[in-house]
């Protein structure tokens, strides 16, 4: 039971890193977008890719896919 809320706590952890990294470039995705900087934009969208793609082992990939779904990758 406690190696089950040990690899919980692990996992929450990790999804919860992955997705403060995620946040922190949309952020910045959205300000080069209203700046209408196509270079900023098109650096940080390559960025948002490889965080996607970089999502911890421990997390359902099927979350990755979803979300390159949606940000159309």
């Amino acid at each position: 039971m406690e190696n089950y809320m040990n690899e919980n706590r692990d996992r929450h952890q990790a999804f919860t890193e992955y997705l403060d990294r995620l946040r922190r470039v949309l952020l910045l995705l959205e300000m080069a977008h209203a700046d209408e900087d196509q270079q900023a934009y098109a650096r940080l969208m390559k960025t948002v890719t490889h965080i996607i793609d970089e999502m911890p082992k421990n997390i359902e990939t099927s979350v990755s896919t979803r979300s390159k779904d949606w940000l159309g990758l």
